[in-house]
């Protein structure tokens, strides 16, 4: 389940106009849609009870704003805890996990579970959120557009996501395995 606030499309689409400079407003609409369009969306006015209410614990806490001040203030208050991890997968969100929810971490728990050192792990990505898992494996490949901290971070480079970059990138490994 995803929670959010009732007017959640609503306010983000004030921020929007608000808060974007004419020229990124529709390309960070688009990053929103996405998001909206998540399987499982549950409008909540109390977050707190609705998460105190839950079945399970919560996994994750995404922050979705265009308020880019405010979500470096969040950043920076909550950047240096050791009990949190913190990482982006969009310019306007962070997201909030336990740090060995991390997508690294998750990959090094697989590859041990089938007996795999990170030289047998490949990993392909284009958002920060997927740097620790480039980090782990023994090789990584970036998604044309990727972030450029994902690009510093990776071997390789294919083709972007409307491209078949992952299917392009498979094809070029199994090749030369």
């Amino acid at each position: 389940t995803t929670y959010v606030t009732p007017d959640a499309r609503a306010q983000l689409a004030r921020e929007r106009d608000e808060l974007l400079p004419p020229g990124e407003r529709e390309a960070g609409w688009e990053v929103a849609e996405r998001h909206f369009a998540q399987v499982g969306l549950h409008p909540t006015g109390d977050m707190a009870r609705a998460l105190r209410e839950s079945a399970a614990p919560p996994l994750k806490l995404l922050v979705f704003t265009f308020g880019a001040a405010r979500r470096e203030a969040l950043a920076r208050t909550l950047g240096d805890r050791s009990d949190l991890g913190l990482t982006r997968s969009s310019p306007y969100n962070l997201e909030l996990s336990h740090p060995d929810a991390q997508k690294g971490a998750a990959l090094a728990r697989l590859a041990s579970a089938y007996g795999f050192g990170p030289e047998r792990v490949v990993a392909i990505g284009d958002s920060l959120n997927d740097l620790s898992m480039m980090r782990f494996a023994g090789h990584a490949v970036a998604m044309g557009g990727a972030h450029p901290d994902v690009l510093a971070a990776c071997a390789d480079v294919t083709g972007p996501c409307g491209e078949d970059g992952v299917a392009q990138a498979l094809t070029t490994l199994l090749a030369l395995a």
